[in-house]
């Protein structure tokens, strides 16, 4: 069996804030107006034999309609790694420069091709400097400053940490992993939020993979409501870093084993539009509302909030019309184990109890050692669970309608997890 290599590699992707939206938040009406703190493309590089994968981490929402299937062009234009054995994922920061989660939010296109750029080279980087190592993984503590936002009992605080150390015992870089949504700093400065304590805590760089966090929010009871931003993003991203220094600590090493991953598309069903007449009776309703208000969308939340709503109708309106009522998904689905460890990526914001039938099915390598990451590869709105369409909460209602996307339906959930047990299963038999 080939040794396994790896490579770390980091580089700055901050905006000037005056050219981008932020993305995250529909109250925000204008361009970001400052930088709280820098932005940056993390990519770990695997190399087997043969074999090589990229890990790049981006500290930024997500990456709605094409914008991931771009970067990963790029990174494969710059390396030569196969487009397939790139995953993208996003920290899920909600004070990163707009990029298509928010479906109406503009774009600025230059600065994304800057960022495939640079993350292509990052990776060049992370390949260049891959040496022999070992990962040395562990659980260090729980993020106890997040809850379940919505109160129901599933909650997963638990603090995963991944070290890679050379032959000489030398830390080389890291992989973090927790569920807590970065939604802190809700002004207009550019922001990684609470993962980007992670950053600047160590002299290696740290790749935080989002956890299943879709329910999941930080938590601060013994602050003030009227607690700086600032003092609140270290408060949580201290936790975190405390958490990820003990697994670092404490940790064990990860089994040897050949290198496998696997990506494929899957259909997932989603909700079908109501008939013609129910359509055709809630847009005369919500365009009386929103010609009635006062103020411009570009000024006004309520006004935007219900131009959001109009425009998603007219669009499921023409759809209808056109005789497409029906609707479903096709999303990327990605798995790879190296070095002992077991990366389950996932193009959805995911739910705890989703995350955690997703861990149950990697249950083939220890539990430190499992690696559910949302927001990567794609970033296709809540993977809403029946439990939440049975409550209509804001991850199955009206959270699609701001990602320009078709509402899940009872069926999506299972597809993902049939989807995702089917790579598992050809992996684990090969």
């Amino acid at each position: 069996m080939d040794t396994l290599c790896c490579g770390f590699a980091a580089r700055d992707i901050t905006p000037d804030p005056g050219q981008v939206y932020q993305d995250g938040y529909g109250f925000r009406l204008h361009a970001a107006e400052g930088i709280a703190d820098r932005l940056y493309v993390k990519v770990c590089a695997f190399v087997q034999g043969d074999f090589r994968y990229l890990i790049a981490q981006f500290d930024v929402c997500g990456f709605g309609g094409t914008l991931a299937g771009t970067l990963r062009e790029h990174i494969a234009a710059l390396t030569g790694v196969p487009y397939a054995h790139t995953a993208v994922c996003a920290t899920h920061t909600h004070a990163g420069p707009a990029c298509g989660v928010l479906s109406d939010m503009p774009i600025n296109g230059l600065y994304w091709a800057r960022v495939g750029e640079t993350a292509g080279l990052a990776a060049k980087d992370a390949l260049a400097s891959a040496v022999p190592g070992r990962f040395r993984a562990g659980f260090g503590g729980e993020l106890t400053h997040s809850h379940n936002r919505r109160g129901r009992p599933a909650h997963d605080p638990r603090i995963r940490a991944a070290g890679f150390y050379d032959a000489s015992d030398t830390l080389r870089g890291i992989l973090a992993n927790a569920a807590c949504h970065a939604v802190i700093r809700t002004d207009y400065r550019i922001s990684a939020d609470f993962p980007g304590v992670l950053t600047r805590a160590f002299n290696v760089p740290a790749l935080y993979l989002q956890g299943a966090c879709g329910d999941i929010n930080p938590y601060t009871p013994e602050l003030p409501d009227d607690a700086p931003f600032d003092k609140r993003i270290e408060l949580v991203g201290g936790e975190l870093v405390r958490g990820v220094k003990e697994a670092l600590a404490c940790g064990n090493p990860c089994a040897d084993g050949s290198a496998h991953a696997d990506f494929r598309e899957v259909t997932v069903p989603m909700r079908a539009y109501p008939d013609m007449c129910i359509l055709t009776e809630k847009l005369a309703e919500l365009e009386r509302g929103y010609y009635a208000m006062p103020g411009t969308p570009d000024g006004d939340v309520c006004k935007r909030i219900a131009l959001r709503e109009l425009l998603w109708h007219r669009h499921a309106l023409t759809q209808v019309c056109a005789g497409r009522a029906e609707n479903a998904l096709t999303v990327p689905l990605s798995v790879l184990t190296v070095g002992g460890i077991a990366f389950a990526f996932l193009p959805f914001e995911v739910l705890t109890k989703t995350g955690a039938a997703v861990n149950a099915l990697l249950h083939h390598v220890p539990d430190a050692c499992r690696y559910v990451v949302e927001c990567a590869n794609g970033t296709y709105g809540y993977l809403a669970t029946a439990e939440t369409l049975a409550e209509g909460d804001y991850e199955s209602a009206s959270a699609p309608h701001w990602y320009g996307l078709p509402e899940c339906s009872e069926k999506s959930e299972d597809a993902v997890l049939d989807g995702f047990q089917a790579l598992l299963s050809q992996i684990f038999e090969t």
